[in-house]
């Protein structure tokens, strides 16, 4: 059985959510979501997988194998149980510049824990070729990076995986990889924050929990 871009549309509907703001929710555009919902194309396994938590639903529903759009009790059990391991939210930004979590993620460190660290999907080519759309970003948690770092950074309403400077004035500039990038210059302390320094990047993503 094929994937049933229907359900996708209606289950998107009753949650009152558009292309757009689904497609923020997993890290994709909204054309790629028409293309699920028109049975153009069909999502990874990951994807899958995000759909089913947001609409609380079986990735066996998304496909019409079942009618029940509830995850079995046994599911649910196991999900509980998998909450107490030790894997890592998988963030992303969101319109307010603040870090969401839309998955979670294998460690790459024993070190790395939810307590000291995170992951980001990296959504942009400004620090291509070492890291580039959809890698990941495996942050250590530290709000006062040293020079020169890759960091996790907020700025006006934006989140910025980029190289963390400070001028002769003092003043931090975000520098990127890819010369076809702009320098980001902070401008206003109060509307910067640095979530982490980047320890690793990944390009195949680790496994996921679910």
């Amino acid at each position: 059985m094929a994937f049933q871009g229907k359900l996708l549309r209606k289950l998107r509907k009753e949650k009152h959510l558009t292309q757009i703001e689904l497609g923020k929710m997993v890290g994709l555009s909204q054309t790629m979501i028409a293309r699920y919902e028109a049975n153009a194309n069909e999502p990874s396994s990951a994807t899958l997988h995000k759909f089913a938590r947001i609409f609380d639903t079986s990735t066996d529903y998304l496909f019409g194998l079942t009618t029940e759009r509830k995850p079995s009790r046994a599911v649910k059990r196991t999900r509980k149980r998998l909450t107490i391991s030790n894997w890592l939210p998988l963030m992303q930004g969101d319109e307010s510049g603040n870090l969401v979590a839309i998955d979670f993620v294998s460690p790459v460190d024993p070190s790395l824990t939810q307590d000291n660290s995170f992951a980001f999907l990296i959504y942009d080519e400004a620090m291509s070729p070492y890291a580039g759309i959809n890698s990941i970003a495996f942050a250590r948690k530290d709000m006062n990076p040293a020079e020169g770092r890759m960091v996790i950074a907020s700025y006006e309403n934006k989140i910025y995986c980029r190289y963390y400077h400070t001028g002769k004035k003092g003043n931090v500039i975000l520098l990127p990889e890819n010369p076809n990038y702009m320098p980001v210059w902070v401008e206003s302390s109060k509307d910067f924050l640095v979530y982490g320094v980047v320890i690793k990047i990944v390009y195949e993503p680790p496994i996921k929990r679910f």
